[in-house]
């Protein structure tokens, strides 16, 4: 019983052991990690409030989206500044001379209608001039009118020339000041791309820590053990021994194996002559006689073994 009562006691012992070595630990992480996390929740505001303000600084609600249309803003600026030089080119009256029409001064209607009037005007004025002298009114009024028509030709073409210019002077400070706004819009979306980075690694170590904290807190508060007692000590019904009915068929059988063994060892020991025989085995001769004296009534064992077995 004593037995059964100190085992059981030990498995005990040792269950509650394997608790508090599991429960105690978790409750000192969960207080760690509670402080821990209302660090960290701080810099995560902290973090958060940097990010949100600087936004509303910027104005960058999505730096990729802002930065795609900005940027494609600046494709098609560079577009039609290529453009405007090509008609600014094509304005030149040198250029216009040497090449003829050209993009910007086709595209011009009062252009194209006064090279035509100027044009019939000189096929006239050359069939004036093959049939009249001069001094002729017709002549003088045809030619009057080809350089009428020519004078406000080439100044519609310096009107064109001037708003070529003028649109491409505008293109291309609309164009620098697009490259200075996409610039800082880099600029903007890389500190914003650091900053949210920041947020987003503060977000993390606050989900982390507040992971291992519900983990730690279920842990010391559940007061289950990893060893279980599969077989508790109980009393047995009978004793284990001494095996009573055993114990004296083999008292017996060693108490007649010692009892033989001692009286063997006692005549082993003794070496005095007990019988005629034995002086026969010693000296070898015969006996010639034999004296026999009774001391006392009793009369004494005598073994009448060989003396070569004792």
């Amino acid at each position: 019983m004593f037995a059964t009562v100190m085992a059981n006691a030990f498995a005990n012992a040792y269950q509650e052991i394997s608790i508090r070595l599991t429960v105690e630990p978790s409750q000192k992480a969960a207080a760690y990690f509670t402080d821990q996390l209302n660090v960290l929740r701080e810099k995560f505001e902290i973090a958060q409030k940097k990010l949100t303000d600087y936004q509303n600084e910027v104005g960058i609600v999505d730096a990729d989206t802002r930065l795609d249309i900005e940027t494609r803003r600046l494709n098609d600026l560079s577009t039609q500044l290529i453009i405007a030089q090509a008609e600014l080119m094509g304005t030149d009256p040198e250029v216009i001379n040497r090449s003829g029409e050209t993009s910007a001064v086709a595209k011009n209607s009062m252009i194209s209608n006064l090279k035509l009037s100027l044009a019939q005007a000189e096929s006239k004025f050359s069939d004036v001039s093959q049939k009249l002298g001069p001094n002729h009114p017709s002549y003088v009024g045809a030619k009057a009118e080809v350089e009428k028509l020519r004078t406000e030709l080439n100044k519609y073409i310096r009107n064109t020339m001037h708003t070529a210019i003028g649109q491409e002077a505008e293109i291309r400070a609309a164009l620098e000041e697009q490259k200075t706004k996409v610039l800082s819009l880099n600029r903007a979306r890389n500190e914003l791309h650091i900053l949210f980075k920041e947020a987003e690694g503060a977000q993390q170590a606050y989900d982390n820590a507040m992971l291992r904290l519900n983990q730690t807190t279920l842990e010391g508060q559940a007061n289950l053990s990893s060893v279980s007692i599969l077989d508790p000590a109980k009393i047995p019904e009978k004793p284990h021994s001494p095996k009573l009915f055993l114990n004296m068929i083999l008292s017996v059988i060693l108490g007649a194996l010692l009892g033989l063994g001692a009286g063997l060892i006692a005549e082993m020991v003794d070496h005095r002559v007990r019988s005629p025989e034995d002086l026969v085995d010693v000296f070898k001769v015969p006996v010639l006689g034999v004296i026999q004296k009774e001391t006392s009534k009793r009369k004494r064992l005598q073994l009448n073994w060989p003396r070569l077995i004792r």
